[in-house]
């Protein structure tokens, strides 16, 4: 499995969850919550928002059913934020729509 180069364990849900999504580039919210170390509740909605900012796109089922998707807008290491009615990105410095027009 690929890995990123840190020094440096990601301490909060939503970065762990951002760099497995990263990682993986293709995932169920499943693995999400293995890779993680996160609750299924709250990768599903961490998944729903980035689906909605325009960061992951819906790819199909897996073998077991569970949905899967794939990372479109990889910005950086830093996880985007829930900023309504927009998702900050730190990595770039810009607010994306949660319609994921922009």
């Amino acid at each position: 499995m690929p890995t990123l180069h840190s020094t440096r364990a990601p301490r909060t849900q939503r970065s762990r969850a951002w760099q497995s999504m990263r990682i993986l580039r293709r995932f169920s919210a499943r693995e999400i919550v293995e890779t993680a170390e996160l609750t299924r509740r709250h990768a599903q909605h961490f998944i729903r928002l980035l689906e909605r900012g325009g960061y992951l796109r819906r790819a199909g089922k897996d073998e077991f059913g569970h949905r899967v998707y794939m990372l479109i807008r990889n910005t950086g290491p830093k996880p985007p934020r829930e900023s309504q009615p927009c998702l900050w990105d730190p990595n770039r410095k810009r607010e994306y729509r949660l319609d994921g027009k922009d």
